[in-house]
């Protein structure tokens, strides 16, 4: 549970930092916090991967978020 966590926090924080980076790139300003988001989301997904029992694939990344909603209800 522990991994998906961790799997689902990276997903999360990675499309905040992307759209961060994308308007901090149409305003012309500097993206230093939302490139410093984007490396802490990939640290998470591949600690994650790592300690997640046969790593996840593609495919389970949808399952993930079901089981950690199932697990928060």
């Amino acid at each position: 549970m522990v991994s998906d966590l961790f799997m689902a926090a990276g997903i999360v924080l990675g499309v905040l930092a992307i759209t961060g980076i994308l308007g901090a790139m149409i305003e012309q300003r500097s993206a230093r916090i939302a490139v410093f988001s984007l490396l802490i989301a990939g640290t998470m997904v591949v600690f994650a991967s790592l300690i997640h029992p046969g790593g996840y694939r593609p495919s389970d990344v949808p399952m993930v978020f079901v089981r950690l909603i199932a697990w928060v209800m």
